[in-house]
Protein backbone atom coordinates (compact mmCIF):
# COMPACT_ATOMS: atom_id res chain seq x y z
CA UNK A 1 0.00 0.00 0.00
CA UNK A 2 1.14 3.73 -0.53
CA UNK A 3 0.04 6.94 0.65
CA UNK A 4 -2.19 7.04 -2.26
CA UNK A 5 -4.75 4.93 -0.67
CA UNK A 6 -4.79 6.77 3.11
CA UNK A 7 -6.35 10.18 3.67
CA UNK A 8 -3.33 13.26 3.97
CA UNK A 9 -3.69 13.74 7.84
CA UNK A 10 -3.05 9.92 8.19
CA UNK A 11 0.37 10.81 6.35
CA UNK A 12 3.38 12.40 7.78
CA UNK A 13 6.72 13.67 5.73
CA UNK A 14 7.97 15.34 8.68
CA UNK A 15 9.12 13.93 12.05
CA UNK A 16 9.65 16.78 14.86
CA UNK A 17 11.03 16.48 18.31
CA UNK A 18 11.86 18.69 21.03
CA UNK A 19 15.73 18.73 22.30
CA UNK A 20 16.93 20.86 24.78
CA UNK A 21 14.16 23.65 24.07
CA UNK A 22 15.43 23.26 20.23
CA UNK A 23 12.26 21.62 17.91
CA UNK A 24 14.31 19.61 15.44
CA UNK A 25 12.44 18.74 12.03
CA UNK A 26 13.37 16.22 9.68
CA UNK A 27 12.32 15.02 6.66
CA UNK A 28 12.13 10.76 6.70
CA UNK A 29 13.07 8.43 3.77
CA UNK A 30 10.11 6.92 3.77
CA UNK A 31 6.56 8.24 4.93
CA UNK A 32 5.12 7.77 8.11
CA UNK A 33 1.42 6.37 8.83
CA UNK A 34 -0.72 7.36 12.18
CA UNK A 35 -0.71 4.22 14.41
CA UNK A 36 -4.92 4.30 13.57
CA UNK A 37 -4.44 4.87 9.53
CA UNK A 38 -6.59 2.42 7.60
CA UNK A 39 -6.84 2.54 3.99
CA UNK A 40 -9.73 4.28 3.10
CA UNK A 41 -9.14 5.10 -0.94
CA UNK A 42 -9.22 2.83 -3.69
CA UNK A 43 -8.59 5.21 -6.59
CA UNK A 44 -8.97 2.23 -9.45
CA UNK A 45 -12.54 0.94 -7.83
CA UNK A 46 -15.79 2.80 -7.88
CA UNK A 47 -16.51 6.04 -6.11
CA UNK A 48 -18.84 4.33 -2.95
CA UNK A 49 -15.58 2.34 -2.04
CA UNK A 50 -13.51 5.47 -1.46
CA UNK A 51 -16.43 7.60 0.13
CA UNK A 52 -15.06 9.42 3.22
CA UNK A 53 -17.29 9.06 6.42
CA UNK A 54 -17.70 11.70 9.16
CA UNK A 55 -15.77 11.93 12.23
CA UNK A 56 -17.95 10.92 14.76
CA UNK A 57 -18.06 13.79 17.96
CA UNK A 58 -16.43 11.44 21.32
CA UNK A 59 -19.61 11.67 24.12
CA UNK A 60 -18.00 13.83 26.21
CA UNK A 61 -18.58 16.51 23.53
CA UNK A 62 -21.72 15.69 22.48
CA UNK A 63 -24.56 18.00 24.21
CA UNK A 64 -27.03 15.80 27.02
CA UNK A 65 -30.68 15.20 25.15
CA UNK A 66 -33.30 17.13 27.29
CA UNK A 67 -35.02 16.42 30.07
CA UNK A 68 -38.07 14.60 29.25
CA UNK A 69 -41.15 16.62 29.63
CA UNK A 70 -43.54 15.39 32.51
CA UNK A 71 -46.71 15.01 31.33
CA UNK A 72 -49.74 15.39 33.30
CA UNK A 73 -51.52 12.35 32.86
CA UNK A 74 -52.29 11.02 36.11
CA UNK A 75 -54.84 14.36 36.80
CA UNK A 76 -58.02 14.73 34.36
CA UNK A 77 -59.89 17.72 34.05
CA UNK A 78 -63.84 17.08 35.47
CA UNK A 79 -66.92 18.96 34.35
CA UNK A 80 -67.35 21.13 36.79
CA UNK A 81 -63.53 22.43 36.28
CA UNK A 82 -61.45 20.37 39.30
CA UNK A 83 -58.30 18.08 38.90
CA UNK A 84 -58.81 14.85 39.93
CA UNK A 85 -57.47 11.55 39.37
CA UNK A 86 -58.43 9.30 36.09
CA UNK A 87 -56.47 6.35 38.45
CA UNK A 88 -58.46 4.70 41.23
CA UNK A 89 -56.89 4.67 44.63
CA UNK A 90 -57.21 1.27 45.28
CA UNK A 91 -56.63 -1.29 42.54
CA UNK A 92 -59.83 -2.29 40.72
CA UNK A 93 -60.90 -5.77 41.13
CA UNK A 94 -64.17 -6.08 39.11
CA UNK A 95 -66.01 -6.54 42.13
CA UNK A 96 -67.90 -3.72 42.68
CA UNK A 97 -68.90 -2.98 38.92
CA UNK A 98 -71.94 -2.56 39.48
CA UNK A 99 -72.19 0.46 41.69
CA UNK A 100 -70.40 2.18 38.64
CA UNK A 101 -66.84 3.32 40.19
CA UNK A 102 -64.20 3.33 37.36
CA UNK A 103 -63.20 -0.08 35.68
CA UNK A 104 -59.60 0.20 33.45
CA UNK A 105 -59.19 -1.67 30.59
CA UNK A 106 -55.79 -3.00 30.41
CA UNK A 107 -54.53 -2.56 26.65
CA UNK A 108 -51.85 -4.42 25.41
CA UNK A 109 -49.34 -2.52 22.33
CA UNK A 110 -47.62 -5.12 20.61
CA UNK A 111 -44.43 -3.71 18.51
CA UNK A 112 -43.54 -5.21 15.39
CA UNK A 113 -40.07 -5.32 14.59
CA UNK A 114 -38.79 -5.26 10.94
CA UNK A 115 -35.00 -6.87 10.44
CA UNK A 116 -33.37 -5.72 7.18
CA UNK A 117 -30.81 -6.84 5.72
CA UNK A 118 -27.60 -5.30 4.21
Amino acid sequence: MCELHFEPHLVSKTWTAEHNGHVLVSKPRRALLAKDAVPTRFPDQPAYVSKTLKTRKRPADRQPLAPAKKSNSSTCASPDGNQESCMPSEPDRGDDCANGSNVQEEVSVSVAVASFYI
